[in-house]
């Protein structure tokens, strides 16, 4: 089974799923709001606190993993043109080319990256980047890891839902996905499957 915690600014919205071989079925489902937990200055504690009140509510010891619906707002999405189409390059030079585009430099970000369709010029590969605050990444990876479960996925909300939509129609090529939330709407554009 996995746990998908979907957060928002306002609370987490927690699901246990269990897949079978063609299907898979939400077994629990729970919602908590930050306003319900207790006050604290420090995310490590907030965080760990809000996972302890899920795990009174819904089975989280049997989730052997997790995929986490990151709110937009804490991703920095940006599009960089660079000299060169190698995958292994770009993650090479990607934190020192992204750096000066961030909202704030001097935190420490984890980044990744997407090739944008062609067509383009041969020395300016567009990519779309997609960077998080590195300590909040490792304040989730950590607490997650204290009640048993492993990060699998960590992705932006609307993201998981627009990737989900391509691997059930594999005839669409071409479409903008709108997750609506109560708290959060998301656009997501998918031109040629990307």
């Amino acid at each position: 089974m996995h746990l998908i915690l979907d957060i928002d600014e306002f609370g987490i919205t927690a699901l246990v799923i269990k897949h079978a071989l063609k299907k898979s079925d939400i077994k629990e489902s729970c919602r908590i709001n930050y306003q319900t937990l207790p006050e604290s200055e420090d995310f490590d504690i907030f965080f760990d606190t809000a996972l302890s009140y899920l795990e009174d509510h819904i089975d989280v010891a049997s989730c052997s993993g997790a995929i986490l619906l990151l709110p937009s707002s804490s991703v920095s999405f940006r599009t960089l043109e660079l000299p060169f189409k190698s995958a292994r390059k770009i993650k090479q030079i990607l934190p020192l080319e992204i750096e000066s585009h961030l909202p704030t430099p001097e935190v420490k970000y984890i980044s990744d990256f997407q090739f944008q369709p062609p067509p383009y010029k041969e020395d300016q590969v567009p990519v779309i980047t997609a960077s998080a605050v590195e300590s909040d990444i490792n304040t989730y990876i950590f607490a997650l890891s204290k009640h048993g479960v492993k990060p699998r996925i960590m992705t932006p909300r609307g993201y998981a839902v627009a990737m989900s939509l391509l691997e059930e129609d594999t005839l669409v090529n071409h479409f903008i996905c709108l997750d609506l939330g109560l708290y959060e709407n998301t656009i997501t554009l998918i031109y040629n499957r990307k």
